[in-house]
Formats: C-alpha cells, structure tokens, sequence
C-alpha cells in the first residue's frame, strides 16, 4: 500500500514538474519523459519515445555520453553525471544546460534532468518555484490523505468486529501500521512547507545536549561517540522544537551510516565577525561525494539505502527560515562535514514581532 502511494506521488512529481526529465535505457533509448521534454525539444510525445537522448538533443556527442556513462556503470551505478551542452529550443535561441544522468541502480536504467544556465540565479529560482512546489505538495498530501482517513476508520471497525479471529487482525493490524506510516510520511514532506516559526531565547548548546540525551540509546547499542566542544553562547532567539529538530536529523543521519565504533563531534561557537552562531556537526562515516554537497539537500535525493530524501530538506528550510545557511563542507578526509550558520539575536527579529 505504502509503495503504491510513493508510485503515485512519483508519477504526479515525474509528469508535472518544469524541468525537462527523461528515463532511459542504458543505450541512452529514452523509455519515460515528461512534457517539459517536449517543450524543451518541440517534439511531440510519439516523436520522442523509443528514441535516443542523443538523437533529439544533437548537442550530445552518443560516443562520449555512453562512454561517460559506462564508466558509472562500471563503478556500480553510484554517480551521477553531469553534461555541459548547447541545446536549441522552442524559440530557436542556442541556450547553454546542463544534463545530468542519475543511473537507477535497481534496474539499470538512467534518470536524466535538463537545467537552463540561464536561469541559474539561485536565489531567484528557489523563490520562484516554492509557491509550485508548496502548491503540489499539499494538493497531492490533500488527495492521498482522504482515502487514508478512510481505511483508517474502516481497519478499526474490521479489528473491533473480528476482534476474535487471529487470521483477520494480524493483516488488519498490518494495514493499519501501514495507513500510520504513510501518515507520518506525509507530515514529513508537509514539514518543508512549513514556515511558521515560534521565536523564544534559548541556549543553543542546551537544545544540542537535549537531542544527543534523546538519541543516547542508539548510539550506545552501535557503541558510537560523541564528542562535544560547546563554547560559551549567550541566549538567542530561535524556534527551539525546530532547532533541536535539525540537530535530531543530523544526529540519526550520522548514526544510521556509522558502523560500530564511530564518532560523531558537533562543535559551538559565536563568530563575532559575523554576529552569528555556528554549529559543525562531524562524523567519520563513508561521507558525502563531492557532486552531491548541494544535491543531499533537496526534497526527495538520498544517497543513502533507506531513507526518503526528506530530512536534509527539513533542515534547510528551518535554518533558512531563521535567516540562518546549512550546508555541507568539502573534506580531504573520511566522514561527512555540516555546517549551520544562526544569526545572533539578543531581541526578537522584526518580521517576528
């Protein structure tokens, strides 16, 4: 049930986004596109499917692109691949984009995203494409959550009426736990919409404290560390349930890819230059592949085996909700780098008041 609500929610994303996607074989013979696809090439449906990405965007050189992506494929399908290009749309102007390749390690098969540089002002984009995005995910979080309320209520009548019969409440039970999962998703993607903020003074150092006390049974059955250097830092405002819920993320996200034994270091200080706070939190798992620093922050990307792409873009959003940067450093070494960035408040921010 679960898996049949992340296909819908997938197909929803996949067939309405603005941004050119395509889903190829590994000959490059393109299987699933979008309609973003079709405005970019001016090629109709008919005409793009069965073809080859190389033969409706001619920009591509076929030899390099399957020689880059073999290459992947050879690594065991992990990376993905960027492509610089040329493409000539719909209006006939020559527009530089980036392709990029994300092999499906399942199933053999490549995801591709076409980006306009052209647009590549950030900041600009992200504001122009939220109210998009914060649209699709409450009309699909609308529309999934009904008939969840549905078998929810029905399950529970079932489980009181055949309260007696074993071999009916173990799968009732089990549809239950799943209605309540795909619940719990739901708040989750839900949480990257929310912008709401309850602003207090609280001690930063006290709320990092608070969440490795919540999370210390699991890092004492995976025997891991946690290595504390909390300088002094005066009262701020801030959402403390939203705070301590950046650091809970970040926490389980070090813990989850840790083997037995490891480490995790969070740091705290006050930069006086920039009349901030900063917080590292440092790990020395398998790390986070240098093309990927942005990307781990998306809604809905992951580079790990479980999870949903949903905890790293909580936590953005919070810390940019603050006024405050999240972001990933580069290392020479084993292990995975964030840093947050907090502006110091003595009073409430204005837009608070």
């Amino acid at each position: 049930m679960v898996e049949k609500l992340e296909l819908e929610i997938f197909k929803s994303v996949f067939y309405n986004v603005s941004i050119p996607i395509f889903i190829c074989d590994k000959k490059l013979k393109i299987l699933y596109h979008n309609n973003a696809l079709c405005e970019l090439t001016a090629l109709t449906n008919n005409e793009i499917w069965s073809q080859k990405i190389t033969k409706i965007l001619p920009a591509l050189k076929k030899k390099e692109v399957l020689k880059t992506l073999n290459n992947a494929v050879s690594l065991g399908l992990k990376e993905s691949i960027e492509i610089k290009a040329l493409f000539n749309e719909r209006d006939t102007k020559e527009k530089k984009s980036v392709l990029t390749l994300c092999p499906i390690n399942a199933q053999n098969k490549v995801i591709g995203f076409v980006e306009r540089l052209e647009n590549q002002n950030n900041k600009k984009m992200d504001n122009e494409r939220l109210p998009i995005f914060e649209f699709l995910v409450k009309g699909i979080a609308h529309e999934i959550r009904n008939p969840l309320a549905i078998i929810k209520s029905n399950t529970q009548y079932c489980l009181r009426y055949f309260n007696c019969n074993l071999e009916l409440t173990k799968p009732l039970k089990s549809i239950g736990e799943n209605v309540n999962f795909a619940d719990k998703f739901l708040d989750q993607v839900l949480t990257i919409t929310d912008n709401k903020l309850n602003m207090k003074l609280a001690l930063v150092n006290k709320l990092i404290k608070n969440t490795v006390n919540l999370v210390k049974t699991k890092l004492d059955i995976k025997h891991i560390s946690v290595n504390l250097e909390l300088n002094r830092i005066a009262k701020s405002y801030l959402d403390e349930v939203k705070i301590e819920e950046v650091f809970l993320n970040l926490l389980l996200n070090s813990c989850n890819v840790l083997d037995d034994g490891g480490s995790i270091s969070i740091k705290s200080l006050f930069d006086k230059e920039t009349n901030s706070i900063k917080i590292h939190f440092i790990d020395n798992g398998r790390g986070i592949p240098k093309n990927h620093l942005k990307e781990i922050f998306y809604p809905f990307f992951t580079i790990g085996r479980s999870g949903k792409g949903l905890g790293l873009a909580i936590c953005k959003n919070i810390i940019e909700n603050h006024n405050g940067t999240i972001f990933a450093n580069k290392v020479n070494r084993k292990g995975a780098f964030i840093t947050i960035q907090l502006p110091f408040n003595k009073s409430l921010p204005a837009c608070e008041k």
